[in-house]
């Protein structure tokens, strides 16, 4: 049932991300207009199984680029444990496919 509610989540998204606008607004305390240019980033990231033997898949909700800012959404519906260590786990993989060099 999990999956169900995280495709359903993926796909609001995907079809509608302007209505991301006003949760990120009030998650993160923005203000930004309902019309701002939104870019959907890339929910698939790979890496390394446990064994090292393989590449496994990891799916993100949502990411997002506003600006020059990347927020990453998560639905969960049901308490499992590891949330918060998949959301540090995804955002690292987020932040090594979009890192920038500055000089």
């Amino acid at each position: 049932m999990a999956h169900l509610f995280d495709d359903i989540f993926r796909t609001l998204c995907e079809k509608n991300p302007h209505l991301l606008i006003p949760l990120i607004n009030e998650a993160f305390r923005k203000n930004y207009p309902i019309t701002e240019k939104i870019e959907l980033l890339s929910g698939e990231h790979h890496i390394l199984s446990e064994h090292g033997n393989s590449l496994a898949e990891r799916i993100t909700d949502s990411a997002i680029r506003i600006g020059s800012k990347i927020y990453h959404l998560e639905c969960q519906s049901s308490l499992d444990g590891t949330m918060a260590l998949r959301m540090v786990e995804y955002d690292f993989h987020i932040a090594l496919e979009n890192v920038e060099k500055t000089s």
